[in-house]
């Protein structure tokens, strides 16, 4: 017959393991998002590489395409930080 240990309830573990959970999911957000967003870059290069001139006529062209890399950046930042916890 096999010893079983009883299993001691730590309230700090518990909210240890809850914050790590929480962390988690958080990361997975981010992620979630720059790959979106990653997607949606690669596709508007696309269309630069194959109809540059139509592409770049779309109103606010630039201006939301850099609004795309911007947020790109600011969400490879928090998922930098949100790795080191």
């Amino acid at each position: 017959m096999a010893f079983q240990e009883k299993k001691v309830s730590d309230p700090a573990s518990f909210e240890r393991q809850k914050t790590q959970r929480a962390a988690q999911q958080k990361i997975e957000k981010v992620e979630k998002q720059i790959t979106r967003l990653e997607k949606e870059i690669k596709e508007i290069d696309f269309d630069l590489e194959i109809e540059y001139n139509k592409t770049i006529a779309q109103a606010n062209f630039f201006e939301d395409y850099q609004a795309k890399k911007k947020e790109l950046e600011k969400l490879m930042e928090t998922w930098e930080q949100l790795q080191s916890y």
